[in-house]
C-alpha cells in the first residue's frame, strides 16, 4: 500500500457523489491497485485505457469502461502525491457505464479513477503513462501566442447504434488542426459544469478541472434512442456564464 494510491483513494471516497476518433485501441493494458481500504474493492470490471506515451504538449485521450452496471458516479483524478480531482461524473439512469474523454496538463502522468455502483460498492483503478518532448514542440513565444487563441467552436453530435444512442461533445475543428496551436496553459473562463439531457430528461452531470476543457471531448453511451430524440448540454463557466447546445438524431441507426 502506498501513501500516493491511500491519499489519492481517500480524497475521492470523500466527494460528494462519489475521445472515440482521437482515442487509440490498447489491449492488455489493465492495471488494478491493491484495495487501500476496506471500502475500496479492486475489480477487473474496470477498464481504464490510455495511451504509453503522450507528447508533452499533447492532450490525454482516456476511455474508462465498468463492466458491471448500473454505475452512480465516476471520478478522474490525477495519480499523484497530491492528486487533483480532473473531473466527477454523475449517472442517472439510462446511461451506460462508460466515459470517453480527454484532458491537457503537463503535470499529470498518470490517472486514478474511483467508481461507485448504485449498489453503493466502490472501485478503484490506476494507469500511468510517459511524457515524451517532440523536437518540434511549441517554444515560449509559439505557447504565448497559442494561449490567445480562441476557444474552439463546440459541436454536440448524436447517432444511433443499434440498441444504443452514442453522444459527443468536441470541438468543430479536428484535433490534428487544432494540435499545432494548443499550448499548456488553460482557458481564463472554463467550463466547470455540465448537464446532459434527452428530450428534457437528466443523463449525465460533471463537474470539471479546467484542464479537461483546454481541448474539451466527451463521449457517452445512452440506451435506447429513436429519430427525432433531442439532445441538450446546458454548462456553467467559471465566472458563471451559462451556455447551451443541441443536437438530434436525425439519421437512420448505425451499426459500429
Amino acid at each position: 500500500m502506498t501513501f500516493r494510491m491511500l491519499k489519492s483513494c481517500a480524497l475521492a471516497l470523500m466527494l460528494p457523489g462519489l475521445a472515440q476518433a482521437d482515442l487509440p485501441e490498447l489491449s492488455g493494458n489493465l492495471q488494478i491497485p491493491p484495495a487501500v481500504q476496506a471500502a475500496v474493492e479492486d475489480s477487473a470490471d474496470l477498464l481504464i485505457q490510455v495511451p504509453g506515451e503522450v507528447a508533452a504538449d499533447a492532450p490525454v485521450p482516456v476511455r474508462v469502461r465498468v463492466l458491471q452496471s448500473p454505475v452512480a458516479s465516476l471520478s478522474l483524478l490525477s495519480d499523484a502525491v497530491d492528486p487533483v480531482q480532473l473531473a466527477q461524473f454523475d449517472f442517472q439512469p439510462g446511461i451506460r457505464s462508460r466515459v470517453d474523454t480527454r484532458f491537457m496538463s503537463a503535470d499529470v502522468d498518470g490517472v486514478l479513477v474511483v467508481v461507485r455502483t448504485a449498489a453503493g460498492r466502490t472501485y478503484a483503478g490506476r494507469r500511468a503513462f510517459d511524457r515524451i518532448t517532440h523536437a518540434d514542440a511549441l517554444d515560449t513565444d509559439e505557447a504565448s501566442a497559442a494561449a490567445e487563441e480562441p476557444e474552439a467552436a463546440l459541436k454536440l453530435e448524436a447517432r444511433l447504434l443499434d440498441d444504443a444512442t452514442e453522444v459527443t461533445l468536441r470541438s468543430v475543428e479536428p484535433l490534428v488542426t487544432r494540435i499545432q496551436a494548443l499550448s499548456k496553459s488553460v482557458p481564463s473562463n472554463p467550463v466547470r459544469q455540465f448537464e446532459l439531457l434527452r428530450n428534457g430528461e437528466p443523463l449525465v452531470s460533471a463537474e470539471l478541472d479546467a484542464v479537461m476543457w483546454r481541448e474539451p471531448f466527451f463521449r457517452f453511451m445512452v440506451d435506447g434512442g429513436k429519430p427525432g430524440d433531442r439532445l441538450t448540454m446546458n454548462w456553467v463557466r467559471a465566472d458563471g456564464q451559462k451556455g447551451q447546445l443541441e443536437g438530434g438524431l436525425d439519421a437512420a441507426p448505425e451499426s459500429e
